[in-house]
């Protein structure tokens, strides 16, 4: 895979990041993270949710009421075809669907616009086989009040299904 996949180093954008090893980090805020390549197309995004890619050692953004996200881009604007920084489980800023809030202590799920979390709901819904599919995009717990806005991050606990 181009680009140094094995072995590139990325220096932490936060100061208080901590390298453990040339592929994994602990974020700042106590995050797991990895070095992934970006597929996305476009820069990287931080909060974006995203998706495993279909090229090994890559994510791609996680579609609109998409299964089984991986976790939220931790690297603003990493040029596409080069590594970049992913959460994949604890501590996390998701980028929120631009118009809805969420309040802290509730479950946060992929939204239906590709990219986003959707921080609305105080609980996962219950019940049958229809639900199964969005317990399928749970992100995680917001642990943060966030106010509904445009391209607002709210801090989750990130534990994707």
């Amino acid at each position: 895979m181009g680009h140094g996949y094995i072995g590139d180093y990325l220096p932490p954008p936060d100061p208080e990041d901590v390298i453990v090893n040339s592929r994994t980090m602990l974020t700042a805020v106590g995050g797991v993270a990895t070095l992934l390549e970006n597929n996305t197309g476009s820069p990287s995004v931080k909060g974006e949710i995203v998706s495993a890619g279909t090229t090994t050692g890559t994510f791609r953004v996680n579609a609109g009421d998409g299964p089984q996200p991986l976790g939220a881009v931790y690297t603003n604007a990493i040029p596409n075809g080069m590594n970049c920084w992913v959460v994949y489980s604890g501590p996390c800023d998701v980028l929120l669907e631009d118009a809805t809030a969420t309040n802290a202590g509730n479950w946060v799920y992929v939204s239906n616009v590709a990219g986003r979390a959707d921080g609305t709901l105080s609980a996962p819904p219950g019940g049958g086989i229809p639900e199964l599919g969005v317990h399928m995009g749970e992100l995680g717990h917001s642990v943060q009040t966030t106010t509904a806005g445009t391209n607002k991050l709210s801090r989750i606990i990130l534990h994707p299904n």
